[in-house]
């Protein structure tokens, strides 16, 4: 990633009302009263691992609305894997008829650890991906990054410990208008194809 360190877009704004720059700032996930479509504009600009969880609805419409249209004797189990957010899995579930829906990602939650310096996003094996604070969103992907980024980003997450973070908040990487959908005929689960 080029420029793996962002300006915080609540930052950008403060300084610059009318202009859209800056990355979305992710703390908003831990905000309960966050709108689906603010959570969903944080999420797809999440990179765990040098995946971008990026996804949108209605991504395959050709191949849902075949899946609508076939005569099945019974309704189908559904498995969708690498689902990212859901986004995808909600537009299949509302048009085709089924008997459980597995909605499948390696990401399905995140721990934000909160610390004096700011969030750190981790994953299940609680390596950081993403840093915030109210100035900057930074993405724990040093590779390719401008001149004197890389060195910033490296010492950043290199100094993370969990254990010394001063809260720890699981929060659900999907979307959120997929949560209420979740039970018995919708099942959320992590699954790494890869593993």
């Amino acid at each position: 990633m080029r420029r793996p360190i962002r300006l915080n877009r609540n930052f950008c704004r403060k300084l610059w009302p009318g202009l859209h720059r800056g990355c979305p700032d992710p703390r908003g996930l831990l905000d309960s009263g966050i709108s689906d479509g603010e959570a969903n504009e944080i999420l797809v600009t999440m990179k765990i691992q040098g995946v971008f969880k990026t996804t949108w609805s209605d991504r395959f419409p050709e191949t849902t609305h075949l899946l609508a249209n076939r005569n099945l004797a019974a309704a189908p189990v559904i498995i969708d894997v690498g689902a990212s957010d859901g986004s995808t899995s909600l537009s299949v579930m509302q048009a085709v008829p089924f008997a459980r829906y597995y909605v499948t990602d390696r990401h399905v939650a995140a721990h934000a650890c909160v610390t004096k310096k700011g969030i750190f996003f981790c994953d299940d094996d609680s390596t950081p991906f993403m840093f915030a604070n109210r100035f900057f969103v930074i993405y724990n992907d040093p590779g390719d990054a401008a001149w004197g980024q890389a060195d910033i980003v490296k010492n950043l997450f290199a100094g993370f410990d969990m254990a010394k973070c001063r809260d720890v908040r699981k929060i659900p990487l999907m979307n959120r208008a997929l949560l209420p959908r979740l039970g018995d005929d919708v099942r959320l689960e992590r699954y790494d194809i890869f593993e």
